[in-house]
This record gives structure tokens, sequence and C-alpha cells, in this order.
């Protein structure tokens, strides 16, 4: 149909949108105005309608910041999938051309760009953003930023105890906390703590008082709350019996401190008394430690009853324990080395059996590796209680026992010697760093470089070398160019973690009893080795120990098998905008420069770098170099010099 004359009258008071059957000529016509009447002829007259922005308009829905809440049990990703669509003038929806930009961990680097409207991505908990532009075949874009924040949505399992208990005579009262209600041995998350429980799902009521009017049974709600605000609640009760006669009584508490062999204290750290009533009722008190490790119990009441004293603190597992005490125990066990200070005796009890066997090993280098958050039959800590000086330290371990009768001192103190279970020479830390941070001497672990072909199955060796006798580490690797198939022997499945194999992480022990293991992989690309594999601190620090027993940080690096060094580096990302990263291998510690110019020869950029032997990385930032465009990026030494092209956007 053809318009000859066409009249429309744009009102103060909305936004009036004109769609005219002859494309030709527009789509979608957008405008602003008081009150005014134009006819087609003048529609070119009208600077307000020139613009391209209001022809062949693209509207993407849906863009909009999101949460996911993954319930896989890993405790770190998930695998999201992400979709956009939007509506055109122009052409069908479905015929638009996306492009996405994702920036993982919302750092300002682009790890993955793709040509869909779909993106499907394991993404770590926390906050990443995507670009989004849309094109239609009129040749106009518009672009979205969405925020995705992916964090745990699984609710704790929570399992709670059914309590009979009395109330303190004299004051006839009993306190007790929503956490005593808590069956610890059969409650679980697929995260760690910290949690907190309540009795309501405010996580407010941490505690409630009960009086002679609760006699009998109570119905109680407890309520679990992990970090991420997932709840979970039981139900139990507690049931109180009829015998507390009001009255005068002496009430007192206990104090005294706790600290390790190596003089560390714990803030916050849990003391609990039991008194044990005759014949079979138990009341809880509790104390906390302060940033001096001392500590004082809830007061209770001098009477005829039973008591135990004792802490208890099951986490940190892995604080303080690395290669050198999987060296120390093989060592212990084989009679090479044997130990003998008593409170390292108690930390190499793995098991808790009271002897020391190959269980003891196999439970160590399970923590170690990450393949168990707690000592199937231990504590992470235990406590040893202190007598007067000339007793033996471990006489009674773990606990103080005694009765009204004895008689009890209270002005006494009771103080405890904290042992870190596993890690045999006591380098835990309960502050930061942790002891795995310290800045140990770099020493490199130099492996034959070689070039495998595409569908080539080749074996990947780590061994101790003619001095070292023992290492730990992440085996890291591209899992776009390499496949992870299996351990070479399966003797030494005890010495690796391969839960992270599909992100390119495996972790792994060598010790005197392993003192080499081989991975099989199959090469997805043509590649080099030096190319694929890094040591890294991703699943556990990448340690080494010598045959003097000193810890080192080990690197990998690559040498080259009887042929000339070809220097060559990789850059990404590409296009880039602010953060350069340059991967490479050199031949030799050397420094050297790296220089950027424009196409026309231009100096941009002057920077001097240190190569040193085997795999290097270099990350720059280029956030105030105010240029875009192509550019050429330059590495030159004495030796070498190398060109690539890259291309520099700057941010609007």
């Amino acid at each position: 149909m053809k318009t000859k004359n066409i009249f429309a009258k744009l009102f103060f008071t909305g936004i009036f949108i004109l769609n005219l059957h002859q494309p030709r000529y527009f789509s979608t016509i957008y405008a602003y105005s008081t009150s005014y009447f134009f006819s087609k002829n003048d529609l070119s007259n009208l600077s307000a309608l020139e613009s391209n922005n209001f022809l062949d308009s693209i509207i993407i829905l849906s863009c909009k910041d999101t949460v996911i809440n993954s319930l896989e049990d890993n405790c770190s990703q998930a695998l999201v999938t992400l979709s956009m669509n939007a509506e055109t003038d122009c052409s069908l929806s479905n015929q638009l051309n996306w492009t996405y930009a994702l920036d993982l961990n919302n750092d300002g680097t682009i790890n993955h760009i793709g040509n869909s409207s779909l993106i499907q991505q394991n993404m770590a908990y926390g906050t990443h953003q995507v670009t989004w532009i849309a094109q239609n075949s009129c040749g106009n874009s518009e672009t979205c930023v969405q925020k995705i924040t992916v964090k745990d949505g699984q609710k704790p399992k929570l399992v709670c105890l059914d309590i009979v208990g009395d109330l303190v005579p004299g004051r006839c009262t009993l306190e007790i906390f929503a956490s005593d209600f808590v069956f610890i041995n059969r409650t679980m998350d697929n995260c760690p703590g910290p949690y907190t429980y309540s009795f309501d799902s405010t996580g407010l009521s941490t505690f409630r008082i009960f009086t002679i009017a609760n006699y009998g049974e109570n119905p109680i709600t407890v309520y679990m709350r992990d970090v991420q605000n997932n709840i979970s609640n039981c139900k139990t009760s507690i049931t109180l019996q009829q015998r507390c006669i009001p009255g005068d009584y002496s009430y007192h508490s206990i104090q005294g401190h706790i600290k390790g062999i190596n003089g560390q204290t714990k803030n916050g750290m849990s003391v609990f008394l039991e008194q044990i009533f005759k014949p079979t009722a138990i009341k809880f008190l509790s104390g906390k430690t302060d940033t001096n490790g001392i500590y004082t119990t809830d007061s209770l009441l001098n009477f005829d009853v039973d008591y135990k004293l004792y802490p208890k603190y099951n986490q940190e597992i892995r604080n303080g324990i690395n290669i050198l005490d999987i060296i120390s125990l093989q060592k212990h066990l084989l009679g090479t080395r044997t130990i003998t200070d008593p409170y390292l005796l108690f930390a190499a009890d793995i098991d808790n059996s009271g002897s020391y066997t190959t269980t003891d090993l196999f439970d160590l280098k399970m923590a170690l590796l990450g393949l168990i958050d707690s000592f199937p039959s231990n504590q992470s800590f235990r406590f040893v209680r202190n007598t007067n000086l000339g007793n033996s330290p471990l006489g009674s371990l773990g606990n103080y026992t005694f009765s009204e009768f004895n008689p009890l001192d209270f002005s006494s103190s009771y103080n405890f010697t904290m042992v870190k279970i596993g890690d045999l020479n006591q380098s835990f830390t309960l502050k930061e760093p942790s002891i795995e941070e310290i800045n140990y001497p770099t020493r490199l672990l130099t492996l034959s470089e070689k070039q495998v072909e595409l569908g080539e199955e080749f074996v990947f060796k780590i061994g101790n070398t003619q001095d070292l006798i023992g290492m730990q580490g992440t085996l890291e690797f591209d899992p776009k160019k390499a496949e992870y198939l299996k351990v070479q022997s399966q003797t030494h499945l005890d010495n690796i973690n391969t839960k992270s194999k599909e992100n390119g992480q495996i972790g792994f022990i060598t010790d005197e009893q392993t003192p080499e293991i081989g991975f099989v992989f199959k090469a997805i690309q043509k590649q080099n080795l030096a190319e694929t594999f890094i040591f890294s601190n991703a699943q556990l620090p990448s340690l080494s120990v010598d045959k003097q027993l000193n810890l080192n940080k080990v690197q990998l690096a690559f040498a080259q098998e009887n042929k000339k060094f070809e220097f060559d580096f990789d850059i990404y990302p590409n296009p880039m905008n602010e953060i350069l990263n340059i991967n490479c291998n050199y031949p030799s510690n050397e420094s050297g420069s790296l220089v950027l110019y424009s196409m026309d020869g231009r100096f941009v950029l002057d920077k001097e770098i240190q190569f040193t032997f085997g795999f290097n990385h270099f990350t720059i930032n280029l956030s105030d170099l105010q240029v875009e465009g192509l550019l050429i990026l330059e590495l030159k030494t004495g030796q070498y010099v190398q060109q690539k092209k890259i291309f520099k956007t700057i941010s609007k």
C-alpha cells in the first residue's frame, strides 16, 4: 500500500511510535515534542529523527543482574547456563548476530569471547560479568552488561538431639544454647562453616532460659544457617526433671589458658565443662578463650556432682601439614629417624589408636591432598592437660575430671597444651599468613621438553631428583590441549587428588615410598609440554623437601632436547583492554625489554622485564596507556627478538 500523506501529532505527555509500511523510508520513529504536525516530506527536516538510534532499533530483553543458587556439592563452582534474546524492527529476532564477552570474577579481564546468545560455563562462587552485543541486518547494534552472582544454594542437613536435664540448684534456671541440641557427627553441609544455630529463623535467638515453669517436655525448633544464608531446621525437645529446690548456693567459675607447643593462642576457642549429676543427668557449661588463650567458664554450682573439663577444636585439618610431615612419619615408621618428643608422638598418632602404623600415614596423605575434611578417628587439634612440674605431659590426655569431694580448689588454673594432629614439627599457625605462604627459597624441577601430536597418548612424569626426597603441589594443565586419562600405576592412587581434573588440576605427593608418579594424557592438539603444564598452588602449595629436610618452593621448567632453542611467546587476551598476559619459555636467566609501538613506528611503551630459566609468565597493566588500535609488541633480549601484533581498546 502506498501512503501519500502521513500526519502525526506528538504530545508532551507521552512517546509517539509510528510504524510505516515502507521500510525503505524508516522502520520505527521515537520522538518527543510539545505539539507538532508534520508530513512525510517533513521527516528529513526533523533532526530528532535523523539519528540512526531511532531507526531499526534493537531492544535486548531481560538483561538484568541475576543470582544463581547452586545445588552442586563441590562448594566451589557451578555449571551456569545463560541466554539472552532481543526484539528488532529490521530483521527477525532469530537472525540477530550475537557476541558476548565473559569476565570471570569481574576483575576486568575478559576470559571468554563467543558468538552466541547462549553461554554454558563453569563459574566459581562469586560475581562475574557478561557483556552482550546484538546486531541486526541493518547494521545497528545494542549492548548490555549483566552481572551474575553464583552462590551456594544447598541447605544444610541438620540432625537434632533430645535432651533430658535439670535446672541449676539454687536459682532453678537452665540456660541452654541452640547448638547444644545439634548432633554434630550427623549434621553436615556441602560447604565448610562457620554455621549459626538459633531457636528462630532470623538467627537472633541463640539461647533460652528455662525455669520451674518449664518442668516436663518442652518442644524445640532449632535452625541452622550457613554462610550463604541457607537455612534448615529440625524438631526436638528438652525434658526438665522436677528436682530443683530454690535456695542459697555458692557459684564459681573455672579459669585457665590454652597454648600450642609453639606458643600459639587462638581467640574464641571453646572450652566445655560438664556437670554430671547423679545418676545420669548432664549439664553443659562453656567458656571461650581470648586473644591470649585465657578462658573463664560459666559459673558452676559448688555441690555434690562430678565434673569434666575439656577444650575442643576440630577445624583447619591442613593447618601446618605439608610434605615434610609425610617424610617425618615415614622415617619414624621405618626407624631411620625416630620421633621422641611426647607431644610430637601424640601428633603422629593420626588415627588415635595409641600406636603408629601405615594407617596413620594414609590418613595424613588424605588430609594433605584435601581428600578428607576431618580425620576419621581423631580431632584436628587435641589438648593435653598441664599438671604440676615433673609430671608426664601426656599423663591424662584431653580433660580434667574431678569431684567436689576431692575437694575442688576453685582458685586453681586449669591449663592445656594444644597439639595439631599430623603436624609433626608443630609449625601450624592460627594467625595469618599461613605457614604454607612463608617465603621459602624457590628451586626448579627441570623436565625434558617434548612435542606431542594431535591424538597422541603420552606420559608426564614427576619424580624426586638426586637431592629431593619429597614434593607436593598442583600439576596444572590446559584442558583444551590435553585430556587426563589415568595414573600410570594404580599403586600411586593414594598420592594424587584428581577431583579437579576437568578444570586442569591434579594434586600430587611424591615421597620416599613413591618417588615418581606418571600421569597418562592424550593430546587434544599439537603442542609442546611447556605450553601446557605448570606447577601451581591451586589445590595445595607446590613445595619440595631435600635430604637435609629443608622446605623450598618448587617450579616446573623445561629443557630442550638436542635442538636449537626457538624463542616464542603467547599473549592473551587479544583484543585486550587493560591487562595483557604473556607466557613463554626461556633458556636462561636474563634481563630483557618489552616494547610497544604503533604501526607507523612511534614508541608507546618501553619496559624492562626479567626472564628466568624455564617457564615465564608476565602480567602487564596497560590501563594508563591511552592509545588504541593495532600495536606491535616486541620482546627483546641479548639473544632473541620476537614480535607479535595486539589490538588494544580503551574503556569508555
